[in-house]
């Protein structure tokens, strides 16, 4: 949970991708200020879980943490 994308080679053209893949398949929207702060698996699928727990789907439900 705590690798990073630059440690499993996801570049930002391949986060782009993953991040419009999840927001299709959970119906949610994920802000693009809150992705740029996503470090870590860990971290998109903590602000992931808080989005779909919430019942939110506004970009002020995801809030990962900042580094």
């Amino acid at each position: 949970m705590e690798s990073t994308f630059q440690e499993l080679n996801i570049d930002s053209l391949d986060g782009i991708n993953i991040l419009f893949a999840l927001e299709s398949e959970f119906n949610v929207a994920i802000p693009d200020d809150a992705a740029k702060n996503l470090r870590t698996i860990g971290d998109l699928a903590r602000g992931l879980h808080m989005l779909i727990e919430s019942g939110e789907t506004g970009p002020a439900s995801f809030a990962p943490p900042v580094a």
